[in-house]
């Protein structure tokens, strides 16, 4: 059930194993932690895109809610913000 869902969410380390964890499951189950599934895709996106890992194919991509990926200005931004940490 969502508890599950959110214990697997926050419980893995490696990125496509969050991934799978909720997008793979009813919204209904993750919909109280959508903002931090949100901002974890967020900060996410631009290295997902660039280092294309063998989970973020083009169904998993389709999996993921409009609304959490980040515009190309925005990724432009939040690579910039990455590289100064």
């Amino acid at each position: 059930g969502g508890q599950a869902t959110i214990r697997n969410f926050r419980g893995h380390k490696d990125d496509g194993l969050r991934a799978a964890s909720v997008f793979k499951r009813n919204k209904n189950q993750w919909k109280s932690i959508y903002d931090e599934v949100k901002d974890w895709v967020w900060q996410k996106w631009p290295k997902w895109m660039e280092e294309k890992p063998a989970w973020f194919d083009d169904k998993m991509r389709s999996m993921i809610p409009q609304d959490m990926i980040p515009s190309r200005d925005d990724q432009k931004q939040i690579a910039a913000e990455i590289g100064k940490k």
